[in-house]
């Protein structure tokens, strides 16, 4: 386990607070110099998302029964948190209790930018940038087998774990 610490002059500069991982200072904000992202939208069934939501959260029904869930993978070829595959998977949501006009009012939220996203899953291939993920941010980083192929113009990304194949996903 690798200690965490506010570095001495984050008092002085909240800006530039920064934490020790694994012994590499990590320095906020962090930098993203040169990345890749191939991202889709799927239309699943609402009531089977909801299962997968704490129960502070309900899913936004864009169609009737159906929810938007975006799976994203992203290459991150340099920046502050090195070299490191990642595989989001993301439902849009609603806290219980809020009000919002059905179908009508999550498209309009999603035209706007000000519908919710929540991270359900968000594999990385690295033990640094998981434990950064989740000490600096509280992502829901987990460590699995990632791998990202190009062939032809198709970028495919493929999520493992305990052995299995779980996601597999083609993009141009």
């Amino acid at each position: 386990m690798s200690s965490i610490e506010a570095a001495p002059d984050a008092a002085t500069q909240p800006s530039q607070q920064s934490y020790v991982i694994q012994g590499r200072e990590v320095r906020l904000p962090v930098v993203v110099r040169d990345a890749t992202a191939a991202v889709a939208f799927y239309l699943v069934a609402a009531d089977a998302a909801q299962a997968l939501m704490p129960p502070a959260l309900r899913i936004a029904r864009l169609l009737p029964g159906r929810t938007l869930c975006s799976i994203g993978a992203m290459e991150y070829k340099d920046g502050d948190l090195g070299r490191y595959h990642e595989i989001a998977i993301t439902f849009f949501v609603h806290e219980r209790g809020a009000r919002a006009v059905p179908f009508v009012g999550p498209v309009l939220g999603l035209m706007r930018g000000s519908l919710a996203a929540y991270i359900h899953r968000l594999p990385v291939d690295g033990e640094f940038t998981c434990e950064a993920g989740t000490t600096i941010w509280g992502f829901p980083k987990v460590v699995n087998e990632l791998s990202f192929t190009t062939q032809d113009g198709i970028q495919t990304a493929v999520l493992r774990a305990d052995g299995q194949d779980v996601l597999s996903q083609s993009m141009p």
